[in-house]
């Protein structure tokens, strides 16, 4: 049984409709149950999700996404009946905001406001190119709760890596590679997992750049996780090392507004760990050719390298 009613028209009124005011006002009946289904609500809906994203062409115009992000919005509510209680409940149980709809944006004011989410499923993007090419599921992270740092910390990585993946365009191919990734990681929920993608070390400082543009978006991940996953992926490849720590020394200083010692201290400690001395004489380096003057990274990079060559 669907529990829309035939005069709702969500298209026309997207907000009270789909941020809850409509299942506020609808309360389950006493003794009304889900029954019928195989799957979880929360199983039902990232299949919907996947659905949808697939569905997404490239080069959607905007009035062809508006459609489908209605679409999807109706599946996820048109469960049998019953369905708006436990929708209600999940939505409580994953630390969702309460509902409340104190004020009405329609559909394409919430659409420009690329920073913010609509809850509770994705946030729509505009591309750097400012076209409209679809919905990403980008703020997935606001469906998990604060309490369960394990499972929003790798949250927060998959939907930075979706991304990234998507970059400005939305192909069948891309679109079906990122899901993937995305189903097979919500099975790892409670492990700290999250391999970067690979890059040539000659394509290291583009590799920076993009995970210091996707951390300024999400201050939460820790800095030495993301330091220690780059040492892990370049290896032993000390030019590249030593870019890696001028990188985020100035990714600590200006997004993350911390003290210079905070991102030396972290920096030793991972080089020893896993360089031994070597890391010690790296940050000997460090400190000397701050001190006088000289090209931190250039004098690093000499010097340091002519020190593995003798190790």
């Amino acid at each position: 049984k669907s529990i829309i009613l035939p005069s709702s028209n969500p298209c026309n009124d997207f907000f009270d409709f789909a941020c809850g005011k409509w299942v506020q006002d609808n309360p389950l009946k006493p003794g009304d149950m889900m029954t019928g289904t195989p799957l979880g609500l929360e199983a039902l809906l990232h299949t919907k999700i996947k659905e949808f994203l697939v569905a997404v062409p490239h080069n959607a115009s905007a009035t062809h996404a508006d459609r489908i992000v209605h679409k999807v919005y109706n599946m996820c509510i048109e469960t049998q009946h019953g369905g708006v209680q436990q929708f209600r409940e999940l939505v409580t149980q994953l630390g969702g905001p309460p509902f409340t709809a104190s004020s009405r944006p329609s559909y394409e004011e919430i659409i420009r406001l690329t920073g913010g989410d609509v809850f509770p499923f994705f946030q729509p993007m505009r591309y750097f190119d400012g076209e409209l090419l679809g919905i990403v599921l980008a703020s997935i992270a606001q469906l998990f709760p604060e309490h369960v740092p394990k499972r929003r910390s790798l949250v927060e990585k998959l939907s930075l890596q979706l991304a990234a993946d998507f970059g400005s365009t939305l192909s069948e191919e891309r679109l079906e590679k990122g899901l993937n990734g995305y189903m097979d990681l919500l099975n790892k929920l409670e492990a700290e997992v999250y391999i970067f993608d690979t890059r040539p070390g000659d394509n290291a400082q583009r590799f920076f750049n993009d995970i210091g543009e996707l951390s300024a978006r999400f201050p939460n991940l820790h800095l030495k996780t993301q330091l220690d996953a780059h040492l892990q992926h370049f290896g032993t490849n000390f030019s590249v090392i030593v870019q890696a720590a001028s990188y985020f020394e100035k990714l600590t200083r200006i997004v993350y507004d911390q003290p210079e010692d905070v991102l030396e201290a972290l920096v030793i400690e991972l080089f020893i760990s896993r360089f031994g001395e070597l890391g010690n004489s790296y940050h000997a380096l460090w400190q000397e050719s701050k001190t006088t003057g000289q090209d931190v990274e250039k004098e690093c990079i000499k010097k340091g390298t002519m020190a593995m060559l003798l190790v």
